[in-house]
C-alpha cells in the first residue's frame, strides 16, 4: 500500500494525472483489502487502516488537494 502511495505522491508531484489516478485507486484497494482481512481487525490497526482508506478517498473525490504524501510519511 505504501507503495502505490508513495507513487500517487510523485504523480502528483509531476503533474501527471494518470499516475496519479491509478495509483492513487491501487492504494484504496489494497486498504479495502486490508481492512477485510482477519489479521488487521484487532482495535489497533483497524482503525488506522479505516482512517488511511478514509483519507484516499478524500483525495480520490477531490475533497483533498494538498501533498497526498503526508500519507505516506504516517505509516
Amino acid at each position: 500500500m505504501g507503495v502505490a502511495i508513495l507513487r500517487a505522491a510523485n504523480g502528483q508531484k509531476m503533474n501527471n494525472c494518470d499516475v496519479y489516478k491509478s495509483s492513487l485507486e491501487e492504494a484504496i484497494q489494497l486498504a479495502q483489502l486490508s481492512a477485510g482481512d482477519q489479521k488487521w481487525q484487532d482495535e489497533i490497526f483497524k482503525p488506522q487502516i479505516l482512517w488511511l482508506l478514509n483519507e484516499l478517498e478524500k483525495f480520490k473525490r477531490g475533497e483533498r488537494t494538498d501533498d497526498i504524501g503526508i500519507l505516506y510519511r504516517t505509516l
